[in-house]
């Protein structure tokens, strides 16, 4: 079994074999509670499934405290939002990638569907509008021209900025009975993708040394292939000479993490690839 298969079979628990087996409340539950406090879901079990990525299994509650819904086999993530003044709420699933939209009054819910993890930042308006996008601590992540240890990268760095925010009307969307949640894959299937994604900008201001070789090195790492992308970006001559290469000689099928050196061998500025290295790339 795969590195990825194994973590993605960790997103899903095997159903509780009876409601006594559940221990409502735990002492590690954090409760949210809808605003006219009619209802509260639980999250409990946190576990880390990987570096900063922790999921709990999550469940929902009238006010009297009696269970309406566990979810199962379903793991969430982030944080839970309850609508204003409406006792709907939205919380990230991790596996399927989707949000689940729950109407707790009615006992029904609904799915956006996500191409990946996301990142962003959702906040219901308008009792009915959900509204999608990157938040600041977020963007301020994404937006770094350093290095581990605070070091000025020594290639150039794009900025990155959020597209437009997204808004779904969750009143527009297509609710099933909670007693359909285990058919979640189903439901998902047909409905387009959610995603929002960041968009280049301008560059860091940059005034280090462009590429005079193949095998020179930028922040102590010899020059990778997303090094010249980023020189190639930034206008340099060489540098686009040399990626429209590599293009040429792998069709466009090089890995952004390999050295240049690997596609293009030892090589200094002005130099032409010669015929012994396109015939070992060509093997």
């Amino acid at each position: 079994m795969t590195q990825k298969s194994n973590f993605l079979k960790k997103l899903l628990r095997q159903p509780f074999p009876s409601m006594d087996e559940i221990p409502w409340p735990r002492e590690d539950g954090q409760e949210f509670y809808s605003s006219n406090r009619n209802f509260k879901v639980i999250y409990t079990h946190r576990a880390e499934l990987s570096m900063c990525f922790e999921a709990c299994l999550f469940a929902l509650f009238n006010h009297s405290g009696k269970l309406v819904h566990q979810f199962e086999p379903l793991s969430c993530v982030g944080k839970l939002i309850w609508a204003p003044d409406r006792d709907v709420f939205v919380v990230q699933i991790v596996k399927p990638f989707c949000y689940l939209v729950c109407n707790a009054h009615n006992e029904c819910f609904s799915v956006i569907r996500l191409a990946k993890f996301s990142t962003c930042e959702v906040q219901i308006e308008k009792s009915s509008v959900l509204k999608i996008q990157y938040s600041e601590e977020e963007l301020k992540k994404n937006n770094s021209n350093r290095v581990i240890r605070g070091r000025l990268t020594e290639w150039p760095v794009r900025k990155f900025e959020s597209s437009e925010p997204k808004t779904i009307n969750l009143d527009h969307l297509i609710y099933h009975p909670l007693s359909q949640i285990n058919q979640i894959d189903e439901h998902l299937c047909n409905l387009p993708i959610c995603e929002l994604n960041l968009e280049k900008g301008s560059f860091w201001p940059f005034e280090g040394k462009m590429p005079h070789s193949t095998v020179q090195k930028y922040n102590g790492r010899q020059m990778e292939m997303l090094h010249l992308e980023a020189f190639s970006e930034f206008g340099d001559e060489q540098s686009i000479e040399w990626l429209n290469e590599i293009v040429i000689l792998t069709g466009g099928n090089y890995s952004k993490w390999e050295t240049v050196e690997t596609y293009l061998g030892k090589r200094y500025k002005g130099n032409k690839c010669d015929g012994f290295i396109k015939n070992i790339l060509f093997r």
